[in-house]
């Protein structure tokens, strides 16, 4: 049996094949069939057998390479308990795959406050964005959040070569709390 050497592949999923003219298959998960396809980075096995029951089996060590940021959130604005009538906007951009973002690398972003025009930006990364690392960019001017309310956003960080597109735009709610209400029950 023979699954393929270690390798590294730039995709979502990965099929191992253990190949055809065996009795039965036995995958490290217990799935008793010829392929199996894989979502995450490891090492996997099977085991085969024949019509005589004598058994192989053959491990690899699959690497799934997957380019892929997202937008994390605002670092600006945040939920709180009162806002300004002009208050900057940050957004954060992660690096949600397993593959380093090289510097020099462009991402559009943009962003739309309850429902209004889109705001488009750009960032080009001035260093490497490692996988789980995140940078902070900020638009130009500013919103409005003097009213009491909650706040609708809409983030989107998109880049080229970006092969998990589902994560590319997030809906975020600011929430403006109501701030405590003190009563020494001291008014006549």
């Amino acid at each position: 049996v023979n699954i393929g050497p270690d390798k590294t592949v730039q995709a979502l999923s990965y099929t191992l094949d253990a190949g055809s003219g065996y009795e039965s298959y036995h995958w490290d998960n217990g799935v008793a069939t010829r392929n199996r396809v894989i979502t995450e980075t490891g090492t996997y096995w099977v085991q085969v057998f024949d019509e005589n029951q004598c058994d192989n089996r053959d491990t690899a060590y699959i690497r799934l390479k997957i380019r892929d940021v997202s937008p994390d959130g605002f670092a600006s604005p945040v939920s709180d308990c009162s806002f300004s009538a002009a208050e900057p906007v940050a957004l954060r951009i992660l690096n949600s795959g397993t593959d380093t973002v090289p510097s020099g690398t462009s991402v559009a972003v943009s962003y739309r406050f309850n429902g209004g025009s889109r705001i488009n930006g750009s960032v080009t990364l001035t260093a490497e964005l490692l996988p789980g690392s995140f940078l902070t960019h900020n638009f130009p001017g500013t919103v409005n959040l003097s009213n009491s309310a909650d706040y609708s956003l809409e983030a989107t960080a998109v880049m080229s070569g970006d092969i998990r597109s589902t994560n590319d735009t997030a809906d975020i709610v600011v929430y403006r709390y109501d701030k405590p209400v003190i009563d020494f029950g001291l008014n006549t």
